[in-house]
């Protein structure tokens, strides 16, 4: 996906509600203060000649509007582009051009999540919030973290992915050159049809249960929450205040009030204002009235943003500003992206995360709120699980504590939580049940679940052959270095040698370097020396490598012709140990 486009996606309906701009032939951007004027113009003109109009608006643009001081983005402050054609595209169709442009065989998942500040920094923060409250500079302010991830797979994947579990009305793919944007937000900073323009504020956030019943008492308590209540109703009144600069006299109307929006991870409160533009408004004249969205600044707008500038640690970027189109004046729709994921370097994402807070707000609750925010996010790792598979010698375990040091250095990696307590009791019963030698193979979900499977340690004496695949691996392929289920080369590769009676299939990775083998790490005997690759040739750090080490191997590049060239050749395991073989 190289060439500019904006997906606006509504994947809560099965109809051509998502539409697709594609083939630009005109770029608006502003990379600086003094271009967001021109820029704003620009965009009157172009869509008065016919043309739609897509991109985003950072939040910073909003400290222009209001003339106050603010940190500059690591994004443009406003980002559009030109287009002649406006597709419209049902579900189906957008899953089907993402699915044509995903290349890679690795699963989409997320690991390395952190956000920007811990709680005591946050906790420090909101207290000075407070005291800005005490001095009647504000009564609400919107306070935004941010979080840091790393992913695999790319972007088209990733998105299908997130799609799948965030059905949202407001989301939006756009990939514009050295920075694509993903979002899926629910909430609608402003939809005009002819004069008819409306805003949809949302609110005030509650945690789901997986027990329905609990779920719907989490509904019926936000109803009723003071808290969310007054939060909601303040906005509700900004709202109608921005409004007013662009409405015709009289015409503002509340239609609806309190509402409650079930998502997959989060309840959201929500209130609908709608009103009559003006004769003749432009894009650039709402902007200027309403922007950025009153949810996600606070009351008062203007000091309240002062505040949040001196606050925040860094610039929002695209996080609540605005992403959408234009089709000439009369009809324009914009989202607030929150829940919105932002890409400048291959492999690195981040993502805004906030809450409004009050005087009365629990600091500890806001930050858990945005912890729950980050869910649809964190919890996109629930197709694979993390395997360890350890040595029962018939009295114990052996090396049970490494065991568990690797398992929970990659559950806390790929977002797992780790019941240690749990896992602890379970091998507990174990013990009490089986006395011989076993194979223990231990499986984490991230949902927390459990699943352990036991086989008897055969001895086999007979001479074991190994031989070389024809796949290439990758060195930076963070699944080499941790043991899950996601191994489907390595398990269609067993299956295929084994069948022809090899013990194992070695690969090499795209420098040529030998990693591992299927099921063992590798091991070369060259002048009474034990040589094995190190780990950034992209392989797993087994439990008897890491002993064999500590006893004296050394960690060295090994190439195919240092195997043919071996005094011997070792696989090993923790549950085999060092095995000699030879290559076939």
């Amino acid at each position: 996906m190289t060439d500019p486009f904006v997906l606006l996606d509504n994947s809560l309906s099965t109809k051509e509600d998502s539409f697709l701009f594609k083939d630009p032939i005109v770029e608006i951007k502003a990379t600086r203060r003094q271009e967001i004027d021109p820029c704003l113009k620009k965009i009157d003109e172009i869509s008065s000649q016919g043309l739609h109009i897509a991109g985003f608006i950072s939040y910073e643009v909003g400290s222009h509007i209001l003339e106050i001081k603010s940190k500059d983005p690591s994004t443009p402050y406003l980002w559009f582009y030109g287009f002649r054609k406006k597709d419209s595209l049902s579900a189906n169709d957008v899953r089907s051009f993402f699915k044509e442009n995903v290349s890679s065989t690795n699963p989409s998942s997320v690991f390395n999540f952190n956000l920007s500040e811990p709680f005591s920094t946050y906790q420090h923060k909101l207290s000075q919030l407070k005291e800005f409250f005490k001095n009647g500079d504000s009564y609400q302010v919107n306070y935004t973290l941010n979080s840091n991830f790393e992913y695999t797979g790319d972007l088209a994947s990733l998105y299908l992915k997130l799609r799948e579990r965030q059905p949202v009305e407001y989301g939006a793919f756009l990939n514009f050159p050295g920075l694509t944007t993903l979002s899926f937000s629910p909430e609608l900073f402003f939809k005009r049809n002819k004069n008819h323009i409306f805003s949809k504020p949302m609110k005030g956030t509650a945690a789901r249960s997986s027990n329905q019943s609990t779920d719907e008492k989490i509904k019926q308590q936000m109803k009723m929450d003071e808290k969310i209540i007054s939060e909601n109703l303040m906005i509700v009144d900004m709202v109608r205040n921005d409004l007013t600069r662009i409405a015709q006299p009289g015409t503002i109307e509340t239609k609806s009030l309190f509402e409650i929006e079930t998502y997959k991870t989060v309840h959201q409160m929500t209130s609908t204002v709608s009103a009559q533009a003006q004769e003749n408004i432009q894009f650039s004249d709402i902007i200027k009235n309403i922007f950025p969205c009153a949810s996600i600044t606070g009351a008062p707008k203007k000091r309240t943003m002062e505040i949040i500038n001196k606050l925040e640690s860094q610039p929002r970027g695209i996080y609540t500003g605005a992403i959408g189109y234009l089709s000439s004046n009369e009809q324009m729709c914009f989202n607030v992206p929150i829940r919105t994921i932002t890409v400048a370097t291959q492999g690195h994402g981040s993502m805004g995360l906030g809450g409004g807070i009050l005087f009365e707000s629990s600091i500890e609750d806001e930050y858990q709120e945005c912890l729950d925010k980050s869910l649809f996010l964190k919890n996109l790792n629930d197709d694979f699980y993390i395997i360890e598979s350890i040595y029962f010698n018939g009295k114990d375990f052996a090396q049970l504590d490494l065991h568990l040091e690797r398992l929970q250095k990659t559950a806390s990696l790929f977002l797992f939580p780790t019941p240690l307590q749990r896992i602890n009791q379970l091998l507990l019963e174990f013990t009490k049940t089986k006395k011989t030698p076993h194979k223990l193979r231990l499986a984490l979900y991230q949902n927390q679940h459990i699943e352990i499977q036991t086989s008897p340690v055969e001895i086999n004496l007979s001479e074991k052959h190994i031989t070389l695949s024809s796949i290439k691996t990758h060195s930076k392929d963070i699944f080499l270095q941790h043991k899950t289920s996601h191994r489907e080369i390595y398990k269609t590769e067993y299956s295929k040698y084994n069948k022809q009676g090899f013990y194992d299939v070695i690969f090499e990775n795209e420098q040529g370097q030998i990693t591992e083998a299927c099921r063992h790490n590798l091991f070369i005997e060259k002048n009474s020396f034990l040589y094995t690759p190190p780990l950034s040739c992209g392989l797993l750090p087994g439990i008897k490598r890491h002993t064999l080490i500590q006893n004296g191997a050394i960690e060295k590049e090994i190439f195919i012709n240092d195997l043919k060239t071996a005094d011997k050749i070792f696989l090993s395991n923790s549950i085999r140990g060092l095995v000699e073989v030879k290559l076939k």
